[in-house]
């Protein structure tokens, strides 16, 4: 770090499930929100405050954040094992780089700059929730001080968003990153686990009202409701495939759930008005595009005497099939 200025660590190694089939194309820190991917405006608010050491933890299509290098001068941290534990793995990586720090999420959005070149206490951005929210909730004394996080809560504050970590504080949530690393539990732990598990066991940290500020966006539909040039354009390949089979526009798509992200392929639940459909999209290397044509052909073979799910469209050379969605149905494997 440079003399007693903040570094910023940003996490941007995860999948993004939830926001498919978005995230299937670009990762979630990457997507734009009015014209800016979110990771890139929040590079731009730290800068802004002279923090100018920022160091960005990456695993998930990790190639498409070197243009950062150039254009931001930020340094790259990867993630190896981005795909089989959660985020807190990535502040494990990054943990010889705390200090006086900032912890961040790439897919969150501020849009106030809430960052200094000087702080005084540990924070966590922490809007408020007027009436039930199924948020980490927190329970803090007067003086602001969070003594407890929670799951659920009512008229209270929550934990969302970026967190400052006195050096101090620092210190002692490197100790127990490394207890945590060893512990299979912990494998779909987010970073703020140890935070509600451990806080007898660090320094104090304090409420910061961000309420209206800060923003996350856990899939499209929400992503829409923020930004509404996602109802009409999301500048992604499945989705204008959807928009182009059932001739309808890109906002008619709703509802989007997934329900398999496997070895080989990705599926999601997607709604038109009360009609429910599933997509299948192959990886990148899950076959050859003759298989795939072999597989177009083993399902129109059978279509007329319906042993198979009723087949809306099948790309034989991209592999990806859209069906009507069957309710209550399960999979009558061995």
């Amino acid at each position: 770090m440079k003399g007693n200025t903040p570094n910023a660590i940003i996490l941007a190694a995860g999948v993004g499930e939830r926001a498919a089939p978005l995230t299937y194309e670009t990762p979630k820190g990457l997507l734009k929100v009015f014209g800016t991917p979110m990771i890139e405006r929040q590079i731009k608010q730290l800068l802004e405050k002279g923090i100018s050491e920022i160091i960005v933890v990456v695993g998930y299509m990790k190639e498409r954040f070197d243009y950062l290098i150039d254009k931001y001068g930020v340094e790259l941290v990867n993630n190896p094992e981005y795909a089989t534990k959660n985020n807190f793995v990535s502040a494990y990586y990054a943990r010889e780089r705390l200090g006086s720090s900032y912890l961040l999420m790439s897919d969150n959005y501020m849009t106030e700059n809430i960052f200094s070149a000087e702080e005084t206490v540990s924070w966590f951005s922490c809007p408020f929730y007027s009436g039930k929210t199924d948020e980490w909730v927190v329970k803090e004394e007067k003086d602001g001080v969070i003594l407890e996080i929670s799951i659920c809560g009512e008229n209270c504050y929550a934990v969302q968003g970026p967190a400052y970590f006195s050096q101090d504080f620092s210190d002692c949530y490197k100790v127990l990153l490394e207890e945590y690393y060893d512990r299979p539990e912990s494998n779909d732990y987010y970073w703020e686990h140890i935070l509600k598990d451990e806080l007898n066991r660090l320094p104090p940290m304090y409420v910061k009202d961000t309420t209206g500020i800060v923003h996350e966006f856990e899939d499209l539909d929400e992503l829409r409701r923020f930004d509404t040039s996602y109802f009409e354009e999301t500048n992604n390949l499945i989705m204008q495939t959807i928009s182009n089979v059932f001739k309808c526009s890109q906002g008619d798509v709703s509802g989007i759930s997934v329900i398999k992200n496997g070895m080989s392929n990705r599926s999601f639940k997607f709604c038109l008005g009360d009609k429910s459909y599933v997509i299948k999209i192959p990886k990148a290397d899950s076959g050859k595009p003759d298989n795939r044509r072999t597989e177009k052909e083993a399902y129109t073979a059978p279509a007329p005497y319906h042993l198979t799910d009723e087949v809306l469209y099948f790309d034989g050379e991209s592999g990806i099939k859209i069906s009507k969605f069957i309710d209550d149905c399960h999979d009558s494997g061995p």
